[in-house]
């Protein structure tokens, strides 16, 4: 689902409105979510969490793993509703996001005009940007506070996760995805999953008493251990690939979907690693 995310203003858009999401179109196709610390007592009970970094020269960022298919984020339904028991905040903050200004080395308050969340006037039942005077509504300053937060806690994260790889305790995580019975690496029929990164827990542990206590400190080991705890929740989107590819065959013979998407733990597909 195409985006157009632009800077709002109360000259252009004192008559807007907007909405919190129903429906996660937006999200259909995202393989991974940033996330941040703050949030990982609910990502473990609900999503498996890795390390992604655009370039070796690029930082890591702490995400949430939706999917390891290119295209397709497995805890959205066809018909857009969150199958998960936890929406990341980057989603909640949806059809508004903080984003940095060129050149400028500060954000801008933005907003996705092409979104079903976003009203270029505000209709009975829709929230106001803006008040008449110009100001932000109480809702859109509230939402504003919350994003500035999550950006904080952002830069902590970046910060923390930075701690980790300098000790070299990020490695590639070696996953496969395989159609059906347990199959072996080298089956041509399994497909390797790249970008995705973990800890290496035997790295951890041999770490000296004095590293290990700083990462302690900081809160990197935490986040290093809860890291390796979510890797359980890769059973989870298993069983919601095969909700997907079931999909068109339920919408077929008019089977509800409220039967064909509930929470499963049965696991079709095998992760390897």
């Amino acid at each position: 689902m195409p985006v157009n995310y632009q800077p709002i203003s109360p000259v252009t858009h004192r008559e807007a409105g907007w909405k919190r999401p129903s429906r996660y179109f937006f999200a259909a196709q995202d393989v991974v979510a940033p996330v941040v610390m703050a949030e990982l007592s609910h990502l473990l009970t609900s999503m498996p969490l890795a390390f992604v970094h655009k370039s070796d020269e690029a930082p890591f960022q702490l995400v949430a793993v939706q999917s390891l298919q290119s295209g397709l984020n497995v805890y959205v339904a066809p018909d857009g509703r969150w199958l998960g028991q936890y929406v990341p905040a980057f989603y909640r903050s949806y059809p508004f996001r903080m984003m940095p200004i060129e050149d400028s080395g500060r954000t801008a308050l933005c907003a996705d005009q092409a979104g079903e969340c976003f009203m270029p006037t505000a209709g009975e039942g829709d929230k106001r940007l803006f008040q008449d005077n110009g100001d932000l509504t109480t809702s859109l300053a509230s939402m504003r506070t919350f994003m500035e937060a999550w950006e904080k806690n952002r830069r902590t994260t970046f910060e923390r996760v930075a701690e980790l790889a300098e000790h070299d305790l990020i490695v590639p995580w070696a996953l496969h995805l395989s159609q059906g019975e347990k199959a072996a690496p080298e089956d041509p029929n399994v497909q390797p999953v790249r970008g995705l990164h973990r800890i290496d827990e035997a790295r951890l542990k041999a770490l000296p008493a004095e590293a290990l206590h700083a990462l302690a400190q900081s809160g990197a080991l935490s986040l290093a251990y809860a890291q390796l705890f979510s890797e359980q929740r890769m059973t989870h989107l298993s069983r919601r690939y095969q909700l997907h590819s079931e999909w068109q065959r339920h919408l077929s013979a008019g089977s509800a979907l409220e039967t064909l998407f509930a929470e499963d733990d049965e696991d079709t597909l095998d992760f390897g690693d």
